[in-house]
């Protein structure tokens, strides 16, 4: 098996997106049949065993699916377009690579202890999903009242982690908008997930990406300080009791 994926397969699926699309009948049936040499020798089945039966017992993708999941990966690594990828979230999810940022703002400091940050205004933020909804909300708390509150409904292919982005980013595009009446904000996160993509210089996942382009931006004027509460990874507080009415992104 160790030899199969890490020698064989690798050999069969070299540069599969150049030769892939034009392969021949007589070409996949020789696929074929070196992976079903290797897959009879793995399971010690009857030559007439299929292979499909074979790549069952065995656990493994026929050679097809194999070199198109070889495909997909090789793509969304290079954010190219792919199929493996939910249509609405082809444009979220394209990795990118933040440039422009020097060595010494790229550094963004998260507090993982639990306590939360404290600051002139506390800023708290959450996302989650249901079976048939996604929501992210945040709410802003300045001098033990609710001075902003805002909320908003994603697509439901949408992940939680995804959902945790959306909140924080509307936590920092709010705080854009509010930085001048304000000396500094602190924004309180359950998700453990979220903020180490966040501080992760070499994260690229886009949102991300996004959002820590926008904090170093704002730290130039603002002190933000980003800190994970609770459980870290458990809402432990509701942000919102209903999110009724909310406009759909």
């Amino acid at each position: 098996m160790t030899v199969y994926k890490h020698a064989i397969l690798l050999v069969i699926t070299y540069a599969a997106e150049a030769w892939h699309i034009s392969i021949s009948k007589w070409a996949k049936n020789k696929l074929e049949q070196i992976q079903r040499s290797f897959l009879l020798f793995l399971t010690k089945a009857y030559r007439t065993v299929s292979l499909e039966a074979l790549s069952a017992i065995a656990g493994l993708m026929p050679i097809d699916q194999a070199i198109s999941l070889y495909k997909d990966i090789r793509a969304i690594s290079r954010g190219l377009p792919t199929n493996a990828v939910i249509a609405q979230l082809k444009k979220i999810e394209t990795p990118i690579k933040a440039r422009g940022i020097h060595p010494i703002d790229s550094y963004t400091h998260v507090e993982l202890t639990g306590a939360e940050g404290t600051a002139e205004v506390s800023i708290y933020t959450d996302g989650s999903k249901t079976e048939y909804h996604v929501e992210a909300g945040m709410v802003a708390i300045k001098n033990s009242r609710e001075v902003h509150i805002e909320t908003q409904r994603l697509n439901i292919e949408c992940t939680v982690f995804q959902a945790e982005f959306c909140g924080i980013g509307m936590a920092v595009d709010w705080i854009q908008i509010q930085r001048k009446g304000t000396s500094s904000y602190a924004i309180n996160v359950d998700s453990k997930a979220a903020l180490l993509a966040i501080a992760n210089k070499h994260s690229t996942h886009p949102l991300a990406a996004v959002i820590r382009r926008k904090i170093i931006k704002l730290r130039t004027t603002t002190k933000i300080t980003l800190s994970g509460f609770g459980g870290l990874g458990v809402a432990c507080w509701p942000l919102v009791p209903k999110f009724a009415g909310s406009n759909p992104a």
